[in-house]
């Protein structure tokens, strides 16, 4: 639990010092739950603070790359939980900017990557995530 506790404080401080983000109560993993009893739920708030770091910092590129190189169904969990912690509770104050570009490049990679059989298919599927995307409210 104790080395729980120090990841957390680094991404706390990471989040709140560089990239300038405030993580809400809400999104905050109890790391004790964690570590005692395996709890899966908060452990997935933990790995969402994680990537919600790795979409913001200099090397987001390379992050998101990455990520568009894993299994597709690995990819669309990795970006639920990234758009879930964008818009999950509207009192946080990460920068819309930063994960509206992950969409967006998300969405490129994603569909470049996918094969094209049904164009129809897609061209609804990506008129979808343009209607998600757009309707985020924007001071998130």
């Amino acid at each position: 639990v104790s080395n729980l506790k120090k990841i957390l404080q680094s991404v706390l401080e990471y989040s709140h010092d560089v990239l300038g983000h405030q993580i809400s109560e809400h999104h905050m993993p109890d790391v004790s739950l964690i570590g005692e009893f395996s709890d899966s739920v908060e452990l997935g708030k933990l790995l969402q603070l994680v990537l919600g770091c790795a979409v913001s910092c200099e090397k987001k590129q390379e992050h998101i790359q990455q990520i568009m190189t894993l299994e597709e169904s690995v990819q669309h969990v990795v970006m639920t939980a990234i758009q879930e912690l964008m818009t999950k509770d509207p009192l946080d104050t990460l920068a819309s900017e930063t994960y509206g570009n992950f969409d967006s490049q998300s969405r490129k990679y994603y569909f470049l990557s996918e094969d094209v059989e049904e164009p129809d298919d897609m061209r609804q599927h990506c008129q979808d995530l343009e209607q998600q995307v757009g309707s985020s409210p924007a001071w998130l």
